[in-house]
């Protein structure tokens, strides 16, 4: 009789082991927003944390969801080895296009024994929003592509100055060299000129003096036959006189 009021109790507490399940708590932790350019890659960490397992510590498998404008479904991340790739608690998705835009969620799936309470539990991340965006100059690229642009007028500008002034002195010491040589042929000819008008002067002065010398015996042996002509005349009429 006096064990009678323990009963009850002594079943509750049966029940309540029976009952009792031991739960493991996960937390999956990934960033909210992330970007990609067009025929790239990004990569969606994933993060997860057993906060606590009575069981032990359990293993963790992760499977990857994505939810688009018109569709969701699970990532075949075996069946699409160049797309989709996991590295470690990642995924790396490649050869971006805009249709893989979406929010992409992470799961961690408990792998336990057969028997645990635990296997198959799965804890989802908040999910990471994907934008791809096609490729465009960034402010430093533009930057960068004027600067070089400038660059590039400067050298070419300085390189003009410095053809332009090596040519236009060229051309000076080359009319120099030019009216310098003119100067000495217009002397050259000059002399020259002089040479064969003095010479021409004396070939002239030459003929006068010999023509004057010619003319002047000739003038002599005139007066000279004169003389003898007189001569003989006065002969001839001193023998007549006397005949």
């Amino acid at each position: 009789m006096v064990l009678y009021p323990f009963v009850p109790l002594t079943f509750a507490f049966i029940i309540a082991q029976v009952l009792h399940v031991e739960v493991c708590q996960v937390a999956v932790d990934q960033p909210k927003l992330l970007f990609g350019k067009v025929h790239q890659s990004v990569s969606i960490p994933c993060h997860a944390t057993v906060l606590s397992c009575t069981s032990g510590s359990p293993t963790l498998k992760r499977l990857w969801y994505v939810f688009k404008k018109d569709s969701h479904f699970q990532l075949d991340t075996d069946g699409q080895p160049l797309k989709y790739r996991l590295e470690d608690y990642h995924l790396s998705v490649s050869s971006l296009s805009a249709d893989d835009n979406g929010v992409y969620y992470c799961a961690v799936t408990l792998n336990d024994t057969l028997n645990s309470p635990n296997r198959g539990m799965q804890a989802f991340g908040s999910g990471t929003t994907v934008t791809v965006k096609e490729r465009s100059f960034t402010t430093g690229l533009l930057l960068l592509l004027l600067l070089a642009v400038l660059l590039l007028l400067y050298s070419l500008t300085i390189l003009s100055l410095i053809v332009c002034i090596k040519t236009r002195g060229s051309t000076l010491f080359l009319q120099r060299r030019l009216r310098t040589s003119q100067i000495k042929n217009t002397s050259t000819r000059r002399v020259h000129f002089r040479a064969v008008v003095q010479e021409l002067y004396k070939k002239k002065n030459l003929r006068s003096g010999r023509g004057t010398s010619i003319n002047e015996a000739s003038s002599e042996n005139k007066f000279e036959s004169l003389q003898c002509r007189a001569e003989r005349e006065s002969i001839y009429q001193n023998l007549n006189k006397t005949g």
